[in-house]
């Protein structure tokens, strides 16, 4: 009787030990089937059209053309001034970034607070902005403060797409 008793101890640790095994190894399956959506290479073409950024001081509306010209709108929320932009934008798929030309407006330094001056920086430069794939859409942009969205062909309402709430 103490043989079989042991046997059946060894048998549902067995069992617990390739249960627990078994789900980590879908656990990990299932982490890099999601990784690698947000890993997906970007090409240029899936660049072309139009982004939203809305954030703490103000709210843009960027629209990258395929001859790699852009148009950005600036709306400042505390004034309601509205500032517009056009410049040239490339992309660099092997860096996986974005660089617009010194025209590119920047409304927030790097602590998300805004600069009165933006439109006369004191230094003037390029913008690189690293391009991300985030549920199946484009995204521009790695910082949480300023990240600029994809928007359906049509959608006029800058702002109100964020992939993350769908």
């Amino acid at each position: 009787m103490g043989i079989y008793s042991g046997e059946l101890v060894y048998r549902r640790l067995f069992t617990m030990k390739t249960s627990t095994f078994l789900s980590f190894c879908i656990l990990l399956m299932c982490s890099v089937v999601v990784v690698s959506c947000d890993i997906q290479d970007v090409q240029h073409s899936d660049l072309v059209g139009v982004f939203s950024a809305d954030y703490k001081s103000g709210r843009e509306h960027l629209i990258l053309n395929s001859d790699g010209k852009f148009e950005q709108t600036v709306t400042v929320k505390s004034s309601g001034k509205v500032i517009k932009a056009i410049g040239s934008w490339k992309f660099h798929p092997s860096d996986r970034d974005i660089v617009f030309d010194d025209n590119f407006l920047v409304i927030e330094d790097g602590f998300e607070e805004f600069d009165p001056d933006f439109e006369r920086p004191k230094i003037k430069g390029i913008v690189v902005i690293p391009v991300l794939r985030k549920n199946g859409y484009p995204q521009l942009g790695g910082h949480p403060g300023i990240i600029y969205f994809w928007k359906a062909p049509g959608d006029r309402n800058p702002g109100k797409t964020d992939p993350r709430t769908e």
